[in-house]
């Protein structure tokens, strides 16, 4: 997919502001403050509905506003025309339209646009929680499978059920025990299906996470992802076996702390490097080229399964990266002929490189206002 241009009203600090773009190197330039960050976080929105800082959309309003828009113009890899637009009133909430629909549905629109997003605060992937890592894997899974999207959607519904069901009892000591069994089934059959999606992910993710790792490492070190759901081991018995028979188990605990206590919420992926943890052994070098890694593979992951060539975000990471790594970074998304959005206080970097100055196109930013 390639932005053709988006545009945006009472935005942050953009009143308003059209941005057009070219098909490869977008550098998004100006002070701290200035709102480049913002222009990354209307992609978001009107990619995956909402911003990568999970903030609240009425975050965004600009002070003094009570809504805000953003429309995309861009092209397919077919080269066919699409658009969305998001509206959001702090009075009606959100409503969404693009080029098939008036009304459409936040889970019908994830994955139309993928999108690959890069910041520094996203160490948390590799040096974070476990609900970090499970947080990457949803995003991504939900970009390139449609039926991840409603899966996850129903078993955070159902999980919600059965907690209700429980916090009940704990409360009223009584208990509807036909009510809870029929969310636990369903709650299991969607674990399983997410246990089996998320594996299959993992599975086909290490082969490009350690293909970009190698490469940034000069195969000095040895990485891979090994996913470990919650209640499943290694057994001859099924996923679904599995998890009906630690619900029958720990039954009487879920009622005495009033919580489901097993489940794909509880599930680790846990980052290899050398053997050890990366969480607990990595290097703040390591950290970055581990985070470079991932966020590379995950573009390959989406070209693959989404049909579409991601846009790419780079929200300030330059001032985090040395130049090999930067300029690794740059280079392999140009030979993707992927669209690259960067922010960033000061151009040099791109503007020193010949081959990249070539391509770019540079867009100053200040107050809100493109310059």
């Amino acid at each position: 997919m390639k932005i053709r241009r988006i545009e945006i009203r009472n935005f942050r600090n953009h009143s308003y502001s059209l941005i057009s773009l070219n098909n490869l190197i977008n550098v998004i330039h100006g002070p701290n403050g200035s709102g480049k960050t913002s222009i990354l976080e209307a992609i978001s929105i009107a990619s995956l509905t909402k911003p990568f800082s999970n903030a609240l959309d009425s975050n965004f309003v600009k002070f003094g506003e009570s809504n805000y828009q953003i429309k995309i113009k861009a092209k397919n890899y077919l080269g066919l025309d699409y658009s969305a637009e998001v509206n959001y009133d702090k009075l009606n909430g959100k409503k969404i339209k693009n080029s098939f629909s008036d009304n459409v549905k936040s889970k019908d629109l994830i994955g139309l646009l993928p999108v690959v997003f890069l910041s520094p605060d996203l160490k948390i992937i590799t040096s974070g929680s476990p609900e970090n890592r499970r947080e990457f894997v949803d995003r991504v899974l939900s970009q390139s499978s449609k039926t991840y999207v409603e899966d996850i959607i129903k078993f955070k519904r159902a999980l919600k059920q059965r907690n209700s069901l429980l916090n009940h009892y704990k409360n009223y000591k009584s208990f509807d025990e036909n009510g809870f069994e029929i969310w636990t089934e369903l709650f299991i059959k969607l674990s399983q299906s997410i246990i089996t999606k998320r594996q299959e992910f993992v599975d086909e993710f290490n082969g490009l996470f350690q293909k970009y790792y190698q490469k940034i490492t000069n195969n000095t070190e040895q990485v891979y992802i090994q996913y470990q759901p919650n209640t499943i081991k290694n057994s001859e018995k099924s996923i679904e076996e599995q998890l009906r028979e630690k619900a029958e188990r720990i039954k009487e605990s879920e009622l005495n702390r009033c919580s489901t206590l097993f489940g794909p919420q509880k599930d680790e992926l846990r980052i290899q490097l050398n053997n050890g943890n990366a969480r607990d052994w990595a290097s703040q070098g390591q950290h970055k080229s581990l985070l470079i890694a991932i966020k590379l593979a995950e573009f390959d992951y989406l070209q693959k399964f989404s049909n579409e060539i991601p846009v790419v975000l780079l929200d300030d990471i330059f001032s985090e990266l040395d130049e090999y790594r930067s300029i690794l970074v740059l280079n392999t998304l140009l030979n993707n002929q992927a669209q690259t959005l960067i922010t960033m206080t000061n151009p040099e970097l791109i503007q020193k490189n010949s081959v990249l100055k070539d391509v770019a196109e540079f867009i100053r930013i200040e107050n809100g206002e493109i310059i």
